[in-house]
């Protein structure tokens, strides 16, 4: 299940629930990678945090999956999100996204 982004009442950086995965707690308007901005964060799940981001080169919005901050030196969690970017390269169907790079 995905759970969207959450903060505690009042405290922009709340403690993580017990059992909880760590945000990296991105604000809109941070940029993630050159060109890339949050424009919110939409959702994620155990190892990942979705964003939909601007990208001033494409000109368009986009959708960035990044690993959470606690699963980074995670080798299966970084395999995992390696092999959906690779499949979703080699994808190509009307009804599928589109990967702009990692």
């Amino acid at each position: 299940m995905i759970w969207p982004f959450r903060r505690g009442a009042g405290d922009a950086r709340a403690a993580p629930r017990p059992g909880a995965s760590v945000s990296w707690q991105f604000a809109p308007g941070t940029a993630i990678a050159p060109g890339r901005t949050i424009v919110k964060p939409l959702g994620g799940g155990v190892y990942c945090e979705v964003f939909l981001v601007w990208d001033e080169r494409l000109f368009a919005l986009l959708v960035a999956k990044v690993l959470r901050p606690d699963r980074i030196d995670d080798r299966a969690a970084r395999r995992d999100l390696r092999r959906e970017f690779d499949l979703l390269q080699r994808l190509a169907h009307p009804g599928l996204v589109r990967g702009f790079g990692g």
